[in-house]
C-alpha cells in the first residue's frame, strides 16, 4: 500500500502466470498465392518472403537444431531465460541471467518452435510442403520455457527494445502467441513494454486467446489499441469455437505516461488460420502429434513436424503477413499495418464485429494493398 501511494510507481502487479494459446486439436494456406509465378505476374517482378525483416518469438523457446530454422540462417539469435522470474525477486536486472547464442530453448514444450516454423519456418525437411508464411524472414528466439508468467514476458520485450539494433536488419515485430483472460488494463506492466515498443516502432501481435465467448474471455493484452488481436479461424472461413472474443462490444479511454490519449475496444483485429496447422516440431517433444487423425496430416512426416490448433497458430501466421507487408512497403507505420490488413480482410457473416473484428485475413490482398499504400504526408 505505501509504495502504490508513491507518485514514481504506475502500478503494481501479481507475477501471474500466463498461458500458451494452442488447443490440442494446416489448412492449405494460401501463401503460395503470394510466392509463386501467378503473384509475379500480376506485381511486376517480384513476390515476397519477408526479406529484410526481423521477428522476436517471444515463447518458450525454439528448437534450432531443426532443418526448418536452423541456427544461423533462420534463427539468428536464441535466447535462453533460465529461472527468470525467480531470479528477478532478487535481482534487479535480467541481462545477468541470459543465454544467447542457442541451439535449442525449446526444451520442454513444443510450443515456440511451432510457431516459429509457422511464421518462418524454412521447409526444408518436407520439401517445401509445411514452409512458413515468411520463409526469408530472420527470427530471434526468446524462451522462457513451459511456465511464462508476467515477468518472463516482459523480460523478452525488455531484450527485444535493448538489442533491436543487434541485427543486419533491425527488429520489427514481436509475436506473442500466449495471454490470460481477465479486465483490461493499460498500466499492466506488459502494456507498458509492448507500449515503449510501439514508440520504437516495434509492431506486438498478440492471441485472443483460447477460451472461447464468455465475459473477460478476450485476452486483455491482445486489446491494447497499438497492438494486433488475432482470432482462430478454420478452412472453411468459420470461427473455431475455441477462439476467445467476449459477450458484447467494450471500449474506454485512457492516458499512457507520454500523455498520449487511447481509446481501446474490446474485440478482435482479424481472424487468421488456426484450425490443425502443421509446423515444425521440437525434437524434445515426442507427444507432438497425434495420431488419431492420420487423414489430416502426412505421416511421413512426423519425425519433423506437428499439427496443432489454437490462437497462437493464427497469431504466427499473421506475423508471417506482417513481415510480407514490411517487405513490400518497408515506410508503414504500426498503425498502417493494422488498418490495412483490417480493409484487406474478408468479412465473416454471420459474426459480430466484437468477435472476429475486420474479419478472416486475406494474405494476397494485404501484401497487394501495402505494396500499393501511398502514405499521406502533411
Amino acid at each position: 500500500k505505501a509504495i502504490a501511494e508513491r507518485d514514481d510507481v504506475r502500478s503494481i502487479w501479481l507475477n501471474r502466470k500466463l498461458s500458451y494459446f494452442i488447443a490440442n486439436s494446416r489448412q492449405n494456406s494460401g501463401v503460395n498465392k503470394i510466392q509463386g509465378t501467378d503473384f509475379v505476374n500480376i506485381n511486376g517482378d517480384t513476390d515476397y518472403s519477408g526479406k529484410g525483416v526481423t521477428i522476436m518469438v517471444n515463447d518458450s523457446g525454439i528448437d534450432a537444431t531443426h532443418q526448418d530454422l536452423f541456427f544461423g540462417d533462420v534463427v539468428i539469435d536464441n535466447v535462453e531465460a533460465a529461472i527468470q522470474s525467480s531470479a528477478l525477486a532478487k535481482m534487479s536486472t535480467t541481462e545477468t541471467f541470459i543465454s544467447r547464442g542457442q541451439y535449442n530453448t525449446d526444451v520442454n514444450t513444443d510450443h515456440g518452435t511451432h510457431c516459429a516454423g509457422i511464421i518462418a519456418g524454412s521447409g526444408a525437411m518436407s520439401d517445401g510442403k509445411y514452409k512458413g508464411v515468411a520463409p526469408d524472414a530472420k527470427l530471434v528466439g526468446y524462451g522462457s520455457g513451459a511456465d511464462l508468467t508476467i515477468l518472463d514476458a516482459v523480460s523478452g520485450y525488455d531484450y527485444a527494445i535493448n538489442h533491436r539494433y543487434d541485427y543486419q536488419s533491425p527488429l520489427r515485430i514481436i509475436s506473442n502467441a500466449w495471454g490470460s483472460t481477465g479486465n483490461f488494463d493499460a498500466n499492466s506492466p506488459i502494456g507498458l513494454a509492448s507500449y515503449k515498443a510501439y514508440t520504437l516502432g516495434i509492431l506486438s501481435i498478440f492471441s485472443a486467446g483460447n477460451s472461447g465467448a464468455g465475459k473477460s474471455s478476450h485476452n486483455p493484452y491482445a486489446q491494447l489499441p497499438w497492438v494486433i488481436s488475432v482470432g482462430a479461424g478454420n478452412s472453411h472461413g468459420h470461427l473455431v469455437d475455441f477462439s476467445s472474443r467476449d459477450l458484447s462490444y467494450k471500449t474506454g479511454s485512457f492516458t499512457m505516461p507520454d500523455k498520449q490519449e487511447w481509446t481501446y475496444n474490446n474485440q478482435v483485429t482479424v481472424v487468421a488460420p488456426g484450425h490443425y496447422m502443421v509446423s515444425t516440431r521440437s525434437s524434445n517433444n515426442g507427444l507432438a502429434y497425434s495420431a488419431d487423425d492420420d487423414f489430416l496430416f502426412d505421416s511421413a512426416y512426423t519425425p519433423f513436424y506437428s499439427r496443432l490448433s489454437g490462437t497462437s497458430i493464427a497469431t504466427s501466421y499473421t506475423a508471417g503477413v506482417a513481415a510480407l507487408m514490411m517487405e513490400a512497403n518497408p515506410l508503414l507505420s504500426i498503425e498502417e499495418i493494422k488498418q490495412l490488413i483490417a480493409k484487406s480482410a474478408t468479412q465473416m457473416l454471420g459474426y459480430q464485429a466484437w468477435e472476429v473484428g475486420a474479419g478472416y485475413i486475406d494474405i494476397r490482398a494485404a501484401v497487394a494493398a501495402a505494396k500499393t499504400h501511398v502514405k499521406a504526408y502533411k
